[in-house]
This record gives C-alpha cells, sequence and structure tokens, in this order.
C-alpha cells in the first residue's frame, strides 16, 4: 500500500493498527519494512499507542473502582506508602493515615464494616505488574482487620481491602503487627519467578518474536499472554515444560538490584513494550536464564518453585497465544487429577 502510493515509511498509524488488532510486534514489522526497503513511523506509533491509552484511562474513570476516585485524590496528601515487603513479610509499628468506607474518608470503622485502609509503611505488596496484591491481618490495641486484598490508589499509596474482625479501627492508630499471609504470598512467589522462566523459554523454544502481552500472578497458578503467529504443538508444550524444569532442579539463585532505567536496559534486562517505568528501576536476575525489570516479590532461588506444569493453551486474538500454568503443590494437585481421570477411564474401559 505505501509502495503504490509512492511513499518509503510506513505511518504509525498504521502499525499501531496491526499492533492493536492482530497482535503484530513493533519489531517485526521493522524487519518486514527493511527487507522490502521501506522505513517505519515509530514516533507516530507511540503517538497512537499514548492516545489509546489516555482513551481507555478516560473511559474507566467514569466506573467501578474509579467511580469513587475523588477520595482518593483528597488522600493524595499524605505520602506515598513504604513498602519493606521486599525484606519481610511481617511488620510493626505503622500507622493508619486513613481509612476509606462506601467511598469516603472516615475516621473510625466497627466489627463487621468493610474498609480500605491506608498505611505509610507495610509488607502487603499491592497489585501492580500483574501480579495481586497480598492478604493477611492488620492488628491495633483496638482492633483487628482481616485484609483480602492490597491495591494502589492515588499514586504509590498502599490501600489494604477488608473487614473489620473486631474492635474499633481509627486514624492515627498504631498497627502493631501487620502480617502477610505467607503461604500465598510464597506461593505467589514461586508463580512470579516461574512466570520469567516461561518467559525466556518461550523465547528459546518459539523464538525471539516472542514478546509479553500480559499475565497474572496469583497464589493459584499464573497466566501469560504473548505474540506469537501460530498454535503450539503438543511437542513444543512438553519442550517448554522440559526446559522450565531444568532451571527449577538447577536451584538457581535469584538476584535483585536497583539501577537507573537506561543501565539496567543497557545491561541486557528485558523491558516489556509498552510499559511505563521510573528512573529508578528494579532488575530481577536468575542466573543467565532469565534478566527482567520487574517490582514483583520472588522466590529465592528456581528451586523453591518445585514443579512447573503447563494447565492449559489456547489462542486469544490474533497473533496472541495463552498459557496458564501451576507451580509446586498447585501443579502436583493437576498431575494428580490427571492420573485419576486416566485410571477411571482406564477402568470404564477395561484397559
Amino acid at each position: 500500500k505505501v509502495r503504490v502510493g509512492g511513499g518509503t515509511v510506513i505511518p504509525g498509524a498504521e502499525l499501531f493498527k496491526l499492533y492493536d488488532t492482530f497482535g503484530f510486534p513493533l519489531d517485526i514489522a521493522q524487519d518486514v519494512a527493511n527487507e522490502r526497503g521501506l522505513s517505519i513511523d515509530e514516533t507516530g506509533f507511540r503517538e497512537a499507542m499514548e492516545g489509546q491509552r489516555q482513551r481507555a484511562r478516560a473511559s474507566w474513570a467514569g466506573s467501578g473502582e474509579e467511580a469513587v476516585a475523588p477520595v482518593y485524590k483528597e488522600l493524595a496528601v499524605h505520602p506515598a506508602t513504604r513498602f519493606v515487603g521486599y525484606q519481610e513479610m511481617e511488620a510493626v509499628l505503622a500507622e493508619i493515615l486513613a481509612i476509606v468506607k462506601n467511598g469516603e474518608s472516615v475516621q473510625e470503622a466497627r466489627p463487621g464494616e468493610e474498609i480500605e485502609v491506608l498505611l505509610d509503611r507495610t509488607p502487603f505488596y499491592a497489585e501492580s505488574g500483574g501480579q495481586t496484591g497480598d492478604r493477611g491481618t492488620l492488628l491495633t490495641e483496638r482492633g483487628r482487620v482481616d485484609v483480602a486484598d492490597t491495591q494502589k490508589r492515588a499514586g504509590a499509596r498502599f490501600f489494604h481491602k477488608g473487614t473489620v474482625h473486631h474492635g474499633n479501627i481509627r486514624v492515627g492508630d498504631r498497627v502493631t503487627k501487620a502480617v502477610v499471609d505467607r503461604d500465598a504470598r510464597l506461593a505467589t512467589a514461586r508463580n512470579h519467578t516461574a512466570t520469567h522462566l516461561l518467559h525466556a523459554v518461550l523465547r528459546e523454544v518459539l523464538g525471539d518474536h516472542v514478546k509479553q502481552s500480559g499475565s497474572l500472578v496469583s497464589p493459584d497458578r499464573l497466566r501469560f499472554d504473548f505474540t506469537h503467529f501460530a498454535s503450539i504443538s503438543p511437542h513444543e508444550i512438553e519442550r517448554i515444560e522440559e526446559r522450565v524444569n531444568a532451571h527449577v532442579l538447577e536451584n538457581i539463585p535469584l538476584d535483585t538490584e536497583e539501577k537507573g532505567l537506561d543501565e539496567a536496559v543497557a545491561s541486557g534486562a528485558m523491558a516489556l513494550f509498552g510499559e511505563k517505568y521510573g528512573d529508578r528501576v528494579r532488575v530481577v536476575r536468575i542466573g543467565e536464564a532469565s534478566t527482567e525489570l520487574c517490582g514483583g516479590t520472588h522466590s529465592r532461588a528456581t528451586g523453591d518453585i518445585g514443579l512447573f506444569k503447563v494447565v492449559r493453551e489456547e489462542s486469544v486474538g490474533a497473533g496472541t497465544r495463552r498459557i496458564e500454568a501451576a507451580t509446586g503443590e498447585g501443579a502436583l494437585s493437576h498431575v494428580r487429577g490427571v492420573e485419576r481421570v486416566l485410571r477411571d477411564s482406564a477402568a470404564v474401559l477395561k484397559i
């Protein structure tokens, strides 16, 4: 189409249409253009992507949680929450800066009420980068809050969503103990570390064109969306599982460090396409297997994953595939379930 019109540059809007509608990555578009003696308008592409982000934010702002956004804007006067959860899963002497109930800032909450609690410091990870928020318990001298989820609001302010179990909870109270659900956190960490290994192995098995396009990391399992333009064969799934589990058996220690963004990318850390990063970033390195920019929580070593098992693989759109997988006890439970089905089927068929 560009050649027919006598041009030599593929417009950014057309490149973004290919990416948004068909999942066609920019780097592959660049390769195709080079082969045909054309160039691409990368600036126009990024402007189109940013335009879509702005439209998405505008449409989202009028519904769901964001319908009560004014209260979070009011509470933005408080400093950003200090996250101490990389080092510990239990913190003491945090202060309750604010309480939100039914979309309004309140001074006190009573037993049975569902609230959101803003602390000055916390070991609870707030949902971000595809990783779900922590759950656990907040204890004060007056009462207890059972936390079901943790979310970021108004920038880097962590709101602990939960129910008052007993006692009264008041603004200004000292949290004598903030305790993260250890089992859920460790399971999530296993799945997050496995996600990084899966990303690296997919590029190894399927090709360097594989790019992450979305993910969900929870205590139960992981979901990973990526660019790929063909179905994945059973043999390839087996190969992917073999390579990830090989890294698990190596028990590779994880190394994390904070760097400047340019320095981190120059050192080989993979940045996710379209993601916005600050000047300082956290780099998660798994030996020679994987190096990514990531603010999530991870296992201490790959051996903590125990076992990796793909439970589902499917297409979720043109040029985009999805893998769901389980680790540790979740993977073992899946394998046992499959074995039960096979045993029952063999008994019925008498084979």
